[in-house]
């Protein structure tokens, strides 16, 4: 018969197979941890952008944007992101250019679809 094992020797267990993590899963995790920091300073980025879309209430300005006020908060929490079409309204109504509401320098895909003033600015 078995030796059932105590919640002592359970705990010890896991521990032991948590502190001798391989350095593949080590790295994995490193590599999360910068992919979620680099996505905190977007939102953060396009935060400060959509606090410049003119209204008073977040209803005003998702009417402003085209979109549902759902869809803004979304985006202002970071848990969504806005279209092409989308982001080229938000470029009319702050002035910040397409790349720059998309958090990187312009490619050729802005200058070609958004026009390269607004792309470049």
């Amino acid at each position: 018969m078995a030796k059932k094992e105590s919640r002592r020797d359970i705990a010890e267990r896991l521990l032991k197979q948590l502190l001798t993590l391989d350095d593949i899963g080590l790295r994995a995790v490193e590599r999360t941890l910068k992919r979620m920091q680099a996505r905190s300073k977007e939102n953060a980025r396009l935060q400060a952008i959509l606090a410049k879309v003119p209204g008073k209430s977040l209803a005003e300005r998702a009417r402003m944007v085209g979109v549902s006020r759902q869809a803004f908060h979304y985006w202002a929490s970071g848990q969504a992101r806005p279209n092409s079409q989308q982001l080229a309204r938000l470029s009319e109504l702050t002035g910040a250019s397409v790349a720059k509401l998309r958090g990187r320098k312009a490619s050729k895909r802005d200058v070609v679809e958004f026009g390269e003033e607004r792309a470049s600015s």
